[in-house]
């Protein structure tokens, strides 16, 4: 009976701890929500939808000037990370913004910058440039 009990808490313990709630974090939307950091982790196609579903979108590339020449998502910006981490940059605060880099990483860190700084709809593109040229989806030279 012990060993039950035991058993009984350690998989209730452990189980929360595991559970969308438990870890602050959650679906929304079909995206991964970081409730840390106050932004949504979404993979390409999911930003593919929004980009084509909503007129209140805009795409802010973080990456460098060298790797933009390896391709851009169609109608995107370029803000520096540089300038996204110093606030130097003017970005409406009414449209949802998607932030990509090359892989997701420096997305994900302008993401909580811009959160940060107060913008309420922000995106990380998951997987950046390479996720999104992986599922074929189009890019502009």
């Amino acid at each position: 009976m012990k060993r039950m009990i035991i058993l009984s808490l350690f998989v209730l313990f452990f189980g929360l701890g595991c559970s969308e709630e438990g870890n602050n974090s959650g679906t929304v939307y079909g995206s991964k929500y970081n409730a840390g950091y106050g932004y949504r982790n979404i993979s390409a196609h999911q930003a593919k939808n929004l980009i084509d579903t909503r007129k209140d979108v805009l795409v802010v590339d973080v990456r460098t000037p060298q790797e933009l020449k390896t391709g851009i998502i169609k109608n995107s910006i370029n803000i520096s990370m540089r300038n996204i981490m110093t606030g130097n940059y003017n970005l409406p605060g009414d449209k949802a913004l998607i932030i990509v880099c090359a892989v997701g990483s420096r997305s994900a860190y302008a993401s909580r910058a811009l959160v940060k700084n107060g913008y309420k709809e922000i995106y990380n593109l998951s997987g950046g440039m390479h996720s999104w040229k992986r599922e074929g989806l189009p890019v502009k030279y």
